[in-house]
């Protein structure tokens, strides 16, 4: 054989291994005060990137110690701001603070019309350097706030809902929180780009940007949202030839309450359970409202 042409099929043979067995960055995974590993995949990245301000902020910093940026103002010294406007959370979270945090009591809307935003608060803080770090998790309203966010945070964690699929670009109305689905990674991804932040990780139900200079610090690891995503979530709804509804759904996934009877057939699917739809729990006023022109049909 031709060595030039070996040499082809080799380069060519090594080129399509490296690309589909790369590591994840969620390999790294483990949690100190996270609960999607998110703990030593920041680790990880800022290994990768370095660190500068060593600053983070937490928009929906939760309750005691559980958020994504916990680890780093407790063990490395870091500088933060956690934002959190539900009064109970807040008095579970002020015991456990540090003189490194600066806790601010507020719910955050998309501009300065409606409340307080990320933007203003950094500034009345007089923090003139970059965060390092932001986290942002309040169930509903995250692609607005990203989308209208001006400052740049080296690095970006944003929560997606998980049970929409990866290649659908979808999110809500923004709301009051009367309505909370949130957004697709999807949506986040694209808005990232327009942005420009790079996908780097997912865990199952947060996406993890860089700012894209940092880009290609991590072309070793798989970065492809494709391969990224956990498709566990995802529930489906088929069809039988007769016209029966049936949902498709993982068996450790399986949201009860929604769903009423299991559906009597056998079929075969590894690791998944078949229910047929006979009945919706959903409140018809809110059917009506949000869904006017759906109407109800009875398998």
């Amino acid at each position: 054989m031709n060595k030039y042409l070996l040499l082809l099929i080799l380069t060519t043979y090594s080129q399509t291994y490296n690309s589909t067995n790369k590591p994840k960055l969620k390999e790294f995974s483990h949690n100190k005060f996270s609960q999607w590993g998110e703990d030593g995949i920041i680790q990880k990245i800022f290994e990768i990137i370095g660190t500068k301000s060593k600053i983070c902020l937490e928009v929906g910093a939760g309750k005691n110690l559980d958020g994504n940026v916990s680890n780093l103002w407790k063990n490395f010294g870091w500088k933060a701001i956690l934002i959190e406007g539900d009064p109970e959370k807040i008095k579970t979270l002020e015991p456990c603070v540090n003189e490194n945090c600066t806790i601010v009591k507020s719910y955050i809307e998309k501009d300065e019309t409606l409340g307080q935003t990320i933007d203003l608060i950094v500034t009345n803080l007089g923090i003139k350097e970059n965060l390092d770090l932001l986290s942002l998790d309040i169930d509903g309203n995250d692609y607005y706030i990203f989308e209208n966010l001006k400052i740049r945070p080296r690095v970006l964690i944003i929560e997606f809902n998980p049970t929409i699929p990866y290649y659908r670009d979808i999110y809500q109305m923004y709301t009051n929180h009367s309505w909370e689905i949130g957004c697709s990674v999807a949506s986040l991804k694209r808005l990232a780009q327009q942005k420009n932040y790079t996908l780097v990780a997912l865990t199952d139900v947060n996406a993890i940007f860089v700012e894209d200079k940092y880009a290609d610090k991590f072309k070793n690891y798989e970065t492809s949202l494709e391969k990224l995503f956990n498709t566990d979530y995802l529930k489906n709804i088929i069809h039988s030839y007769s016209g029966d509804p049936l949902v498709v759904a993982k068996i450790n996934h399986l949201c009860d309450g929604f769903f009423k009877e299991g559906y009597p057939g056998e079929m075969n699917c590894d690791n998944c359970y078949f229910l047929r739809i006979n009945q919706i729990d959903i409140n018809n006023n809110d059917l009506k409202k949000n869904l006017p022109n759906f109407t109800k049909v009875k398998p």
